[in-house]
């Protein structure tokens, strides 16, 4: 197991990474926050080409679809790396139910910018 090399580096195959638009979003609400806002560029991996394709066509519901997950997010959440870490694998979540084809393997931030 230690002399053994991962399928994927062994292979290594294209990336497929599809960069949403600038979202500007209202963050839940809280007593310490009562206007949060967020300004967020999401970086989505994708498992082939025809899933990038799909999510190229359908950008505008998947854009909609990732705000809404950011709303329910509060700002005190989203300021640790764990709550970062939470949002990931929920965005990744919900990508996943959405997609007809392939899946999304990652998702990173090219913009986080938190506004208590």
């Amino acid at each position: 197991k230690e002399d053994g090399e991962s399928f994927y580096n062994a292979f290594p195959q294209e990336r497929h990474e599809f960069l949403f638009p600038k979202m500007k979003v209202n963050l839940r609400r809280t007593a310490d926050n009562p206007n949060p806002m967020g300004a967020f560029e999401v970086i989505v991996l994708l498992d082939s080409k025809d899933t990038a394709i799909e999510v190229s066509d359908r950008v505008v519901e998947f854009s909609d679809l990732l705000q809404r997950v950011f709303e329910e997010e509060s700002f005190n959440d989203l300021e640790s790396e764990l709550g970062k870490s939470k949002l990931k694998s929920h965005l990744k979540r919900e990508l996943n139910q959405k997609l007809t084809q392939g899946w999304a393997k990652d998702i990173s931030f090219k913009t986080f910018i938190l506004k208590p």
